[in-house]
């Protein structure tokens, strides 16, 4: 029962790797953002795949990386008594052990959560027409009317519709 347990979580794991590893190579290489898109496509387009854009799918890729990391936390879990062994053998005195324990929890909980920790630099963009800038020549510019510039004018058209 054991085994296939394992067997079962390790073919998991490797299965949200792949998709992991999928889904980045399409974000990075089929659906382009939006400077990479326009030199490429000629102009302002929306890329999307089985009707999900880039961002969408940034969002799967990352509730994939919160699976694989789940499994991981149990793969862990269920090969602590082996994970302890090697260590005792491969580190016999027990200080020096401790120490590189403690470090390698160290580094992985800051890897975890950096991203909590560190504040983005916000600057003015520069030229070009950002997917969430407000064109100055339409009427309503700054009034979170013209392209990107709010939640729209209340019609119910939405993202796609009328272009």
């Amino acid at each position: 029962m054991n085994n296939r347990i394992n067997f079962i979580i390790d073919a998991l794991m490797f299965l949200v790797m792949m998709g992991i590893a999928g889904i980045g190579f399409l974000m990075n290489w089929v659906l382009l953002p939006g400077r990479e898109a326009a030199l490429v496509h000629g102009g302002h387009v929306d890329l999307t795949f089985l009707g999900i854009d880039r961002h969408q799918w940034g969002d799967v890729h990352l509730v994939l990386g919160l699976v694989l990391l789940a499994l991981l936390v149990l793969h862990v879990v269920l090969h602590w008594k082996q994970i302890l062994h090697l260590l005792c053998k491969l580190l016999p005195n027990r200080p020096v052990r401790l120490t590189v324990a403690i470090v390698f929890l160290a580094v992985c909980a800051v890897l975890v959560a950096f991203p909590v920790l560190v504040r983005p630099r916000v600057e003015p963009a520069e030229g070009g027409g950002g997917h969430y800038r407000q064109q100055t020549s339409s009427p309503g510019a700054g009034k979170g009317e013209g392209r990107g510039g709010g939640r729209g004018d209340g019609s119910g058209k939405g993202r796609g519709q009328g272009r």
